[in-house]
């Protein structure tokens, strides 16, 4: 065994990923610690080798690894000490290592002389392909069959020379990838280049995914670690279409807390480990998860695929939950729940763009205004208004040209779409009662999701009612188990299975206080299990 493993299974050290993480240090010492290009992170070792731990064994004879985003050769280093560390090893293992950035070049050409060396002490042939370009460019062309126009030295060259990407027929057997984390715009070549393969990705990493999975043989293993807000939203729904057709997920590691896999980067973000395969059939999904990555204690379960993503789902939305209580809520509230259209009541964004209606704002309320509520003013489960304490603006002024982003005033719901770390749950909402607000109109900023009946107000005990389940436990857990956005859309809130109107008025009559959300009192924790 090349390094000892924790309780995780994780390797508490390996020689090339030690290897990887002192040539990351020497970049970041020389190029900043903090600069992250093109939205890249750099792997930490533990995570790196966990995710190469995913790939089952025993491994066949000619590997072809891809990583794309290669940054300084972390993640195929972590791939090679898996392979390496087994009796029974490959005659030849090809990498091909794609990275736009030429900052690496000289960590990733440390490694991979590095990878060369324990390769050939082990007798395994090894066949480097270092490639300096667009990954997406590369790999779309690749895909549809075309070259990729950078010249390199191809067969035989050395590592850190520029070469063309190569796919080896009939394709990669595995593909490791921590890929970038950024916005990919409408107009951008980026986008073009997706769309050739039929692709509308927001998101780069989504399509890194992607053309990594069209690139792998059939069979071929692809793990990755990227945001888990990939697995509901529509944003993504066009790569969950894609990436499902062609791929079945085997596992999946979830991180309990969201700033710790990338701690040293600062990077706040829900991330998953997944290990997709190319075709065959969708059995049973492991899911795991650990604190952080320290991997130290792994809870883990089983279950069946069509639990984590359902056929008859058209948006295709992945469930990812954690233990056996998660997998019966999920079955309590998809038997049992109404949609919101069935309870007479729509959800809409906040109309209010404030750089949009910038002179039209006041910091108080005075003659000629009404209010204007953002999440500033969600205390407890109500709203209260104004907010003489805060920096935003608490009223808008009532004219011809702000009257079409108003509503008439009464009761509302409203669910702040964006929520903070320190809070305990995704989904915080509260209650506007019209008496705690002057004026015929009220404005909803557009940071809220609004609940109203064509657009007006709802019933008194309607709105109580669906206060006091949205901000409840039961939704909470509900509601994470599929998403692992901070950010609440309108989507979501839809998509989110309600008690019937006699449940919710039941609720609302039940609520001798006008504060819904108190950590102290959860009216509805025994819904689901009740229905």
């Amino acid at each position: 065994m090349i390094g000892q493993r924790t309780d995780g299974g994780v390797p508490s050290r390996s020689p090339l990923t030690e290897r990887a993480e002192a040539a990351q240090a020497v970049w970041a010492a020389r190029d900043g610690a903090g600069r992250r290009p093109a939205g890249q992170v750099m792997t930490p070792a533990p995570v790196a080798r966990f995710m190469a731990g995913l790939f089952p064994s025993p491994f066949p004879e000619q590997i072809r690894l891809l990583d794309p985003g290669a940054g300084a050769g972390m993640l195929f280093a972590a791939f090679v000490d898996r392979v390496l560390e087994q009796e029974r090893l490959p005659r030849r293992l090809r990498v091909d290592a794609v990275e736009s950035d030429p900052c690496f070049s000289d960590a990733r050409r440390v490694v991979f002389n590095a990878v060369a060396r324990h390769c050939q002490g082990r007798g395994v042939a090894f066949d480097p392909r270092d490639v300096t370009g667009d990954f997406l460019g590369a790999g779309v062309a690749a895909a549809l069959g075309a070259a990729y126009p950078d010249p390199g030295g191809g067969e035989g060259h050395t590592p850190g020379d520029a070469a063309p990407l190569e796919v080896p027929r009939p394709g990669y057997t595995h593909c490791i990838v921590n890929p970038p984390y950024r916005k990919i715009r409408r107009d951008s070549p980026e986008r073009k280049q997706l769309e050739r393969l039929g692709l509308a990705a927001s998101n780069a990493y989504a399509g890194f995914l992607a053309v990594a999975s069209r690139l792998l043989e059939p069979g071929g293993s692809l793990v990755a670690i990227v945001p888990r807000s990939f697995a509901n939203g529509p944003y993504f729904r066009p790569f969950r279409r894609m990436f499902l057709a062609e791929m079945r997920i085997v596992r999946a590691h979830l991180f309990r807390t969201r700033d710790r896999a990338f701690k040293e980067a600062g990077v706040l973000q829900e991330n998953v480990i997944v290990h997709a395969q190319r075709g065959g059939p969708r059995a049973r999904v492991v899911i795991t998860s650990s604190v952080g990555p320290e991997f130290g204690e792994v809870s883990r379960i089983s279950v069946p695929h069509a639990e984590i993503v359902s056929d008859c789902d058209p948006d295709l939305v992945i469930h990812l939950p954690l233990d056996e209580e998660d997998r019966r809520l999920c079955r309590a509230m998809s038997d049992a729940g109404v949609r919101l259209e069935d309870l007479g009541v729509r959800v809409s964004t906040g109309q209010v763009v404030e750089f949009r209606l910038k002179p039209a704002l006041r910091a108080m309320p005075g003659p000629g205004t009404c209010p204007l509520i953002g999440p500033g003013h969600l205390d407890d489960g109500r709203v209260s208004w104004p907010d003489r304490g805060g920096r935003r603006p608490n009223a808008i002024a009532v004219s011809d040209s702000s009257r079409r982003y108003l509503v008439p005033r009464g009761w509302y719901v409203v669910v702040k779409r964006f929520t903070s770390p320190e809070e305990p749950r995704r989904i915080v909402a509260a209650v506007l009662d019209p008496s705690s607000v002057p004026g015929r109109f009220v404005g909803f900023e557009n940071h809220l999701n609004v609940f109203h009946r064509n657009g007006a107000g709802l019933d008194p005990k309607l709105a109580r009612g669906l206060a006091a389940y949205l901000n409840s436990r039961v939704v909470d857990r509900y509601f994470r188990v599929w998403s692992g956005h901070t950010q609440v859309n309108v989507a979501d809130l839809v998509r989110l299975p309600y008690p019937d109107v006699g449940t919710l008025l039941a609720l609302g009559r039940g609520q001798v206080s006008r504060h819904l959300a108190s950590a102290r009192r959860d009216p509805v924790d025994g819904l689901a299990g009740n229905r």
